[in-house]
């Protein structure tokens, strides 16, 4: 029986996943005149009287509303067989409507802490301060040269890795397997014929247990909890569980979607509570999901979340296609293209900093008990000072390459510390607004050369 500690280290050396990042779904709006016609576009968060004025009135004859908030709650409960004038349908239009707000004016404050920090970066004196590294004085010559041969190292270094059938995500390569490593997985790959003969776990409802770390660790766990009692999966068609994988991953593009996702994650899909007859069905709430702590030997846990990993990375949504609700696919790779350019992304090396701040006082808490189980700083991790991050990042030689940060945007001092940096701030990256959403930040951040994230987040954790 292993322990839970060595489970959590051992499974945070297979994948780092990445940034908890408490953002919804970008729902950004603003009217654009363009010839006779405006359209409605989502590069920005409207204030909250906008968006409310948007969601409850029918705009102007001169504009286009079909991409407004309001017309596409609309077409999501259409796409669920919700027709106007049905039973119901009324109600969950409101709840569709409430939600996207209470989502816009969470999006729309973080929006204006960012900008103001760009202003404050733009507006700066200090050259330095602006990214340019043409300090006063000028750039010493071993500087140059030692940058040059770290460069050097690091490319020689992605060179010599001999991937036979690698992983490619966003033009990155995938250190999650390798084609021999695959021939130990191929036991997951069979999924058995779905039928009502074993008892099947059924995903269902919208209760979570936490944020969008906590449902993926649910979603895992649940996986594994079929593996390990040799049971089916099953999901409901309205429900968390579906609404994380499209949100990220397998985006609906053909007439025969369903059936596809069903053979790669070996799920069943039911729509409805007629279909869930004659089944054995096992329920369990997402807190037990989450805490789920499988008796598997260390290895094979490993490799079947492994498996588990790389099919839904496979699968990773480029902004092509919907979701369930009709809402258009969201691009996985936001953030890395918003940073590197095409030609840059395949071998960028990059250092991505997680700011999850926890909500203070909480995070305290939780980072205090993680530090007491593995012993490390109990406040560390929640400051990120500048002599932190270049304690992990120096040894490493990853002090010459670009710095990501991602946050949860309450912890804006630390971001200004790092930027005043004479030596990190000069290599601090943001990713920009409309590259800045759940899946984008996570995808660049598991695909980073270093991740510096909280251990008591549990995007960085599990």
């Amino acid at each position: 029986m292993k322990s839970k500690p060595q489970k959590s280290v051992a499974a945070l050396a297979l994948l780092v996943l990445a940034a908890a990042i408490n953002c919804a779904l970008n729902l950004h709006s603003s009217w654009s005149a363009k010839e006779e016609t405006t359209t409605w576009k989502e590069d920005e968060s409207l204030s909250s009287s906008e968006f409310t004025r948007r969601l409850t009135h029918q705009p102007p004859a001169n504009i286009d509303s079909s991409n407004s908030p309001r017309a596409r709650a609309i077409r999501g409960l259409k796409s669920r067989g919700i027709e106007p004038g049905t039973e119901n349908y009324d109600r969950a239009l409101d709840k569709q409507l409430n939600t996207r707000k209470v989502e816009n004016e969470k999006m729309h404050k973080k929006r204006l802490q960012n900008r103001h920090l760009r202003e404050t970066l733009e507006n700066t004196k200090d050259i330095w301060l602006r990214g340019n590294d043409e300090k006063e004085g000028g750039t010493r010559e071993s500087e140059v040269v030692e940058a040059a041969e770290m460069q050097m190292q690091m490319e020689r270094k992605i060179k010599v890795q001999d991937y036979d059938e690698p992983l490619a995500i966003c033009n990155r390569i995938a250190d999650i397997g390798t084609t021999e490593d695959l021939s130990l997985l191929q036991q997951y790959a069979q999924c058995p014929e779905s039928n009502n003969s074993k008892p099947i776990l059924l995903l269902e409802g919208y209760v979570t247990y936490g944020s969008t770390g906590n449902t993926l660790i649910e979603l895992l766990h649940a996986i594994q909890y079929a593996r390990d009692e040799d049971i089916q999966l099953g999901i409901q068609y309205k429900s968390w569980a579906m609404d994380l994988v499209l949100q990220m991953w397998m985006s609906i593009q053909s007439d025969d979607w369903e059936a596809q996702l069903e053979r790669a994650l070996c799920i069943k899909i039911f729509h409805s509570q007629e279909e869930l007859q004659g089944w054995d069905i096992v329920h369990k709430e997402t807190k037990d999901l989450f805490l789920y702590d499988s008796q598997k030997p260390l290895g094979e846990y490993m490799a079947s979340q492994e498996y588990s990993l790389r099919t839904l990375f496979h699968y990773y949504n480029t902004g092509e296609g919907t979701d369930h609700r009709g809402e258009d696919a969201k691009d996985m790779c936001s953030g890395i293209s918003a940073i590197f350019d095409k030609n840059e992304r395949k071998h960028a090396i990059y250092s991505v900093i997680h700011d999850r701040h926890k909500e203070d006082k909480p995070g305290e808490r939780l980072l205090g008990m993680v530090a007491s189980m593995s012993g490390c700083d109990p406040t560390a991790a929640l400051n990120m000072e500048p002599e932190y991050i270049k304690s992990i990042l120096k040894p490493l030689g990853m002090m010459l390459y670009p710095i990501v940060v991602i946050t949860d945007g309450q912890n804006l001092s630390m971001l200004q510390r790092l930027l005043n940096d004479k030596e990190i701030g000069p290599r601090i990256h943001i990713p920009p607004e409309d590259a800045s959403w759940v899946g984008g930040d996570l995808t660049l951040a598991i695909m980073s050369n270093v991740f510096i994230g909280n251990p008591a987040s549990s995007f960085s954790g599990f």
